[in-house]
């Protein structure tokens, strides 16, 4: 989306209402006004994490005496930037203003507003190149105030993991829950995503937004197998919602409508049990046809 100068200002102040747990501010030039501070107060009143970036010669010591007063900032500084990027968990705004007080009254700016997950297409990369220019500038920086948060663990917000971090994230929380499982990020006919390759005997499973039910038999078996399961009904696993994908012969759940599959297993520990269970029995239901069809 582009942002000219009557809706930059007001996508940047969306920015900051918006931010639950991260603010990401990459600019190397810092007056602020009272508007942008008061901004900054409410993000920091509310717990939100705030990670600044500028320039050393950027920031006047009656700038940092203001700024300090907020405990959940963090502020670095780089010698040679020049960008201007804002982000939260939610969108990146890519633009020419600097957190000036004149730059957001009288200037005219002028950027581009993007997505923190990427756009529609797989090809659009262009927040996992912003988000690695982030990272790149962070790690030239140097500091020059911590906050206690940061301090007692470390400068890694959410809102800049990269696609691959968030998988490698993902595999780690799913070899906690499923205790027996080892999911592993395998290119697999399902995609790139965390996958067990033995989660049943001859049968892998991959999740991703669903969960990929992928029996490895040979292609005449899983044409009989895909036969019968064809002339079967799934209602016993209701509300999840069960299909059959003949093409690539293997078989989809995708959690209750209205509800996210990550929130479902990572945030709910009783949920988490019950969708293992439905794998285990739709598993179990492949592994039964199998060896009727061997017999």
């Amino acid at each position: 989306m582009f942002l000219n100068k009557s809706n930059f200002v007001n996508h940047l102040f969306r920015l900051f209402d918006d931010a639950k747990d991260e603010i990401v501010l990459v600019v190397p030039y810092i007056k602020t006004s009272e508007e942008v501070y008061k901004a900054l107060q409410n993000c920091d009143k509310r717990g939100v994490e705030i990670l600044m970036v500028c320039r050393e010669d950027g920031l006047t010591d009656k700038e940092f005496n203001k700024l300090n007063q907020l405990k959940h900032l963090t502020l670095l500084s780089h010698p040679n930037l020049h960008s201007k990027i804002y982000l939260n968990e939610l969108h990146i705004i890519i633009g020419s203003m600097n957190l000036y007080e004149y730059s957001e009254k009288f200037n005219r700016e002028a950027g581009i507003k993007l997505s923190v997950n990427g756009g529609k297409h797989k090809s659009d990369d262009s927040s996992e190149n912003c988000k690695q220019e982030i990272l790149e500038i962070i790690n030239a920086s140097t500091v020059i105030k911590l906050s206690d948060f940061v301090s007692a663990n470390s400068l890694r917000f959410n809102c800049l993991l990269l696609k691959e971090d968030k998988k490698e994230n993902k595999v780690k929380k799913l070899n906690k829950l499923f205790k027996t499982k080892s999911f592993k990020i395998i290119n697999t006919k399902e995609g790139n995503h965390p996958t067990c390759l033995s989660y049943y005997d001859n049968i892998g499973v991959a999740i991703s937004n669903r969960i990929s039910i992928m029996p490895n038999y040979e292609q005449h078996v899983l044409t009989m197998v895909f036969d019968e399961l064809y002339n079967m009904s799934f209602d016993s696993f209701l509300p999840y919602r069960i299909y059959l994908n003949d093409y690539n012969k293997m078989l989809t759940i995708y959690p209750p409508s209205g509800d996210s599959l990550e929130a479902l297993l990572f945030h709910n520990s009783s949920m988490a049990n019950e969708i293992e269970d439905v794998v285990t029995k739709v598993c179990e239901r492949f592994d039964r046809l199998y060896k009727s069809c061997m017999q």
